[in-house]
């Protein structure tokens, strides 16, 4: 039995000949070949997907400026409309005193020329 296991042992480690040799150089020749160009174009891919990252980050970067521009005009309109009411708001006061004191005035009138005629 011994000599049987060594017989399929020997069996089962031929030696490829230089003809399979070959054909599996030139398989993984062929194979080598396909990766490089798929990486070639993953690169290029890469590449792409890098440019435009770039870009989206510029435009990303100049959105937040332009969002800070935004709010501090926001923020100085505000101000502004907040000064403005205030000053409506004190004119309309103002303006409701002259209309009292107008028609105080104009009571005061007639009451004086009403006493002296």
């Amino acid at each position: 039995m011994a000599a049987n296991e060594q017989q399929g042992t020997e069996e089962s480690v031929t030696e490829p000949s230089l003809s399979e040799i070959r054909k599996m150089l030139i398989d993984i020749q062929s194979t080598t070949s396909i990766i490089l160009s798929k990486n070639s174009l993953l690169a290029a891919e890469l590449a792409e997907l890098k440019n435009a990252f770039e870009s989206q980050k510029r435009e990303l970067s100049d959105t937040k400026k332009l969002d800070d521009k935004t709010m501090s005009l926001n923020k100085t309109i505000s101000e502004e409309l907040k000064q403005t009411r205030k000053k409506i708001n004190d004119q309309v006061e103002e303006i409701v005193e002259l209309y009292s004191l107008n028609d105080d005035f104009q009571q005061y009138t007639r009451k004086y020329y009403c006493t002296h005629e």
